[in-house]
């Protein structure tokens, strides 16, 4: 799916993509949208590269139900009236977001919305100037979450979570093993729930 164009559909989903395995989706612009600029539903193992989502009435891209191991690289996520990017429900896991520019969200500029969404990575992404959290991560129970050498800057708080008190580095509030101190930089506040490395909310 390349080089297409989902300018202010009424309804609809800039790009709704579904049931699809071992695919490019690349240079592609859903803007304007009523609901998400791209939605993925038990997508896996596809690379989403040099897209843009801007404008649209829900998130930006919005990965949920069983879609595992896809990569998104070099995105932008711009504007959208909820989360830039959002792992939802269903059990997405070991998803790697790297290198995407998202920024002036409504909602959270990263959201991983289910404590099932397991084993996600989150990597040199720049997450700027969004009306909610830069990264929220609400996964990871069965497995670490791993945010690194993200630059945050702007947003409502940087960095919060919830669920288990589990981490790998002594942080609780955040659910199943935030590993921070990997590069992240910090320029809002930090961490929303709790101090790295002392287990103190």
């Amino acid at each position: 799916i390349i080089g297409n164009r989902a300018i202010r559909n009424a309804d609809n989903e800039g790009f709704a993509i579904f049931n699809f395995e071992k695919t490019t989706v690349s240079g592609n612009r859903a803007i304007g949208n009523n609901r998400e600029g791209f939605e993925m539903r038990d997508v896996d193992k596809t690379l989403f590269e040099n897209n843009l989502a801007r404008d649209n009435g829900r998130e930006g891209f919005r990965v949920f139900n069983g879609s595992d191991s896809n990569t998104f690289k070099n995105n932008r996520s711009i504007g959208n009236a909820e989360d830039g990017f959002q792992i939802d429900d269903g059990g997405s896991d070991s998803n790697t977001i790297i290198k995407n520019t998202i920024t002036r969200n409504f909602g959270d500029g990263i959201d991983i919305d289910e404590a099932d969404a397991d084993d996600n990575i989150l990597d040199g992404n720049t997450v700027k100037n969004n009306r909610g959290t830069g990264i929220e991560n609400d996964g990871g129970a069965g497995g670490d979450t791993i945010i690194k050498n993200n630059t945050m800057k702007g947003n409502r708080t940087d960095l919060a979570g919830k669920g288990d008190d589990d981490t790998d580095t002594g942080c609780s509030g955040f659910a199943g093993g935030v590993d921070d101190g990997f590069g992240n930089t910090f320029t809002t506040g930090g961490f929303d729930e709790c101090t790295p490395g002392t287990g103190d909310e």
